[in-house]
């Protein structure tokens, strides 16, 4: 009874805003609107904010604090802190061309370099 319930339940509320199944009911064909120059800048201003290098340091400096690690650990954050100013130095709100460098490259050294440096220092402990 109360699997059915939730089933109840869980269809009205996901199920309430979408069209119906009908095979008969044709929906308009509105196209999807671009993001806009605006929208892209908000987004960029957002995650800059929420992301900026100073949290991501500030975070990674607590689990030094938090866990046995070798000094050696700081050094490696401090060399992540490079990576990550280099990282946002390299996309601006009005030039978008080299996101995927930004986000994908560069994204993928610091977790290798992150990893290698956080084994280390976990090692010389």
């Amino acid at each position: 009874m109360r699997v059915g319930t939730a089933a109840i339940a869980f269809h009205s509320i996901v199920c309430s805003g979408l069209p119906s199944l009908d095979p008969g009911l044709r929906l308009s064909q509105k196209p999807v609107p671009s993001p806009t120059a605006s929208a892209a800048t908000t987004t960029l201003s957002i995650a800059r904010l929420a992301l900026s290098p100073s949290s991501t340091v500030s975070a990674l400096s607590a689990l030094y604090l938090l866990t046995p690690l070798h000094p050696v650990y700081l050094a490696g954050v401090a060399g992540v802190a490079a990576l990550l100013v280099y990282e946002h130095s390299l996309v601006r709100p009005d030039d978008l061309s080299r996101v995927n460098a930004a986000f994908f490259t560069v994204n993928g050294w610091i977790g290798v370099f992150y990893f290698a440096v956080t084994c280390t220092a976990r090692f010389l402990v």
